[in-house]
């Protein structure tokens, strides 16, 4: 007849089991805290070694609006220039003002920076010359352009020194307008024949922070007359 086995010896090699599982994950997370430990004080003797390189220097920051500060621009003696590479500037400049002048987009904000008295047609134009385009052309072309949604391009065919004074030179120009409609499907395009007297304004000159890069180099529209190469009438 079989003798059952007793319980009591099978519960205590349960439990040594269970002991003997629970030393060794005793053991294992010891000795993941001593790693964690040696790696912490590996990290701070390495930035004890960097710490002699950082410098702190506090310094102060002063936040003012500079837009109406009154500074005082020196400009290149032109006079020292070769003729010939002032005629090439000249020309550059030329051409940038037509662009500037005749160019209409569908951004309103735009032209209206661009046509205003903070933008480039009046850094680059005498008064009389900057008066005559604002009754002539600047209202009418923002008009325009919101009412029709007028677009304008502009190719600049030809660009000409006519003559050359001593201070100031005449520029001749032929440019093709290229207008678009959102009222009319098709192109309407008109050529015309621009006659310009420009100049450099004196080496020393002051203005605001604000309108420093408006017109850096001085370049001024004195006389400005255009013809239209079609209808062969002359507009001021």
């Amino acid at each position: 007849m079989v003798e059952p086995q007793n319980t009591n010896d099978q519960y205590s090699e349960k439990e040594v089991l269970q002991e003997e599982r629970y030393l060794w994950m005793a053991r294992a997370f010891s000795l993941i805290a001593v790693l964690a430990f040696i790696a912490n004080i590996l990290i701070l003797v390495a930035l004890s070694g960097l710490t002699p390189l950082l410098r702190v220097q506090p310094f102060y920051m002063q936040a003012q609006n500079k837009d109406y500060q009154v500074i005082s621009i020196v400009r290149p003696d032109f006079s020292s220039m070769s003729d010939e590479d002032l005629k090439v500037l000249q020309e550059s400049l030329v051409r940038e003002y037509l662009l500037a002048r005749f160019g209409i987009s569908s951004d309103v904000a735009e032209m209206e920076k661009r046509w205003g008295i903070d933008g480039p047609i009046f850094a680059m134009s005498e008064s009389s010359v900057y008066d005559t385009f604002f009754k002539t052309e600047s209202i009418k072309g923002l008009e325009q352009a919101q009412r029709d949604g007028l677009t304008r391009d502009v190719r600049i065919l030809r660009v000409n020194r006519q003559e050359k004074y001593p201070d100031s030179s005449r520029w001749v120009a032929e440019v093709e307008l290229v207008n678009m409609s959102q009222r009319i499907s098709e192109q309407y395009t008109s050529k015309w024949l621009i006659t310009m007297e420009v100049m450099f304004q004196p080496t020393h000159r002051k203005m605001s922070w604000a309108q420093r890069l408006r017109n850096p180099l001085g370049f001024m529209v004195t006389r400005f007359g255009r013809r239209s190469l079609e209808e062969n009438e002359d507009t001021n």
